[in-house]
């Protein structure tokens, strides 16, 4: 299984940081750094690079070359969308840049807390555009399911039509528990459509805290093996937002002998 780690663990501290910065391309360089040193040091190969700030579009194309010095000895790398909404042309902007960086699954959350579709066929029209766009340059548009606090996307149906014109999900355990659903659903409906994981776990009907691998209501356990029965080739990404929570998940995966 190829396991990988979110920089997500280091968010939160760079998002208050950026909130004084007046310097936002060498934070954003810190922050990478932060990732790649944690993943050497726990002798993971894969990390996904989260695009953190709204301005990524104009932040990450100038740094795609300091970038790919310090993430060159990662076997793979996936590159999440900023989580707020983006004008379409930026997004696609940031998602020509993780290209140049090597990224080939690109995760985006088709909803928003507020959302700014005016109508569902609006909504996708433009997730179909990007979904076309990544078709277009090698790359898989994974779409998120998403926790409680968006309307949408929580159902394995939800996904539905954008799995049938051509897009791939990130399967978030911790989401679908939050929202009572198995995880193994989504195996089970869409199969190798699947290509990317968030591994992390939630209580049924809480908040998205983002628990370690062993705490909150996930069936792990039950979860991997049923990735092994699937032969399961995708990525698997601890998406935790804390040093802790990731070192615990993975003395978890140390002791089930997956890593």
């Amino acid at each position: 299984m190829k396991f990988g780690i979110s920089s997500s663990i280091y968010e939160a501290k760079f998002r208050d940081l950026a909130k004084k910065s007046k310097e936002l391309d060498k934070l954003y360089l810190e922050y990478i750094d932060s990732i790649v040193n944690f993943a050497l040091k726990h002798k993971l190969k894969i990390i996904e690079i989260s695009g953190l700030l709204n301005n990524i579009s104009e932040i990450l194309p100038p740094l795609v070359g300091e970038i790919k010095k310090r993430i060159k000895t990662f076997e793979e790398v996936s590159f999440h969308l900023p989580v707020n909404f983006r004008p379409i042309e930026e997004t696609k902007t940031s998602i020509s840049a993780a290209k140049q960086l090597g990224a080939k699954v690109i995760v985006y959350h088709p909803d928003y807390e507020i959302s700014p579709f005016k109508t569902e066929e609006e909504r996708r029209e433009k997730i179909l555009e990007l979904v076309s766009f990544c078709e277009s340059h090698g790359l898989m548009l994974c779409l998120e399911n998403l926790p409680l606090e968006n309307k949408n996307f929580h159902k394995p149906e939800e996904f539905d039509f954008y799995i049938e014109k051509g897009a791939f999900l990130t399967l978030d355990t911790g989401h679908a528990v939050i929202c009572s659903i198995d995880p193994i659903e989504f195996l089970d409906r869409f199969g190798n459509k699947v290509r990317n994981i968030h591994l992390q776990s939630g209580i049924r009907g809480a908040p998205d805290i983002h628990y370690a691998l062993g705490n909150g209501d996930f069936d792990y356990l039950n979860f991997f093996k049923k990735l092994k029965e699937i032969k399961y080739d995708g990525l698997l990404i601890l998406e935790l937002l804390s040093e802790k929570t990731a070192l615990d998940s993975l003395n978890q995966l140390k002791f089930m002998q997956l890593i």
